[in-house]
């Protein structure tokens, strides 16, 4: 499962500053007030590619093999993932770039 953060509800945000910034990845320190009054910090992770006019920006399929006369399967993908220094298997996932095109 990849990784994508937000706020957590029930206050209100107070600033937002970046922390680093990539191709794919923009990095913030976002400082809030929860809803007991307590003034917090969260780091959030946000893809730069993400349109402004668009509610999602990714997709995550849950692909089933249906197959005669044998037992159903769960279609995964096996992918190296550098942070982690090895290979996980995941849910078919991929980026919403334009309206009705799936990039996976």
């Amino acid at each position: 499962m990849r990784y994508v953060s937000s706020a957590p509800t029930g206050g209100s945000t107070t600033t937002k500053s970046p922390l680093a910034s990539g191709k794919w990845v923009r990095l913030e320190k976002t400082t809030y007030v929860d809803a007991a009054g307590t003034t917090r910090i969260w780091e959030t992770a946000k893809r730069t590619t993400r349109r402004s006019t668009t509610t999602a920006d990714g997709v995550g399929i849950i692909a089933v093999l249906k197959r005669t006369l044998h037992k159903d399967c769960m279609v995964l993908v096996k992918q190296f993932r550098p942070p982690l220094g090895c290979h996980t298997l995941e849910f078919p996932a991929g980026m919403a770039l334009a309206r009705g095109v799936l990039c996976i």
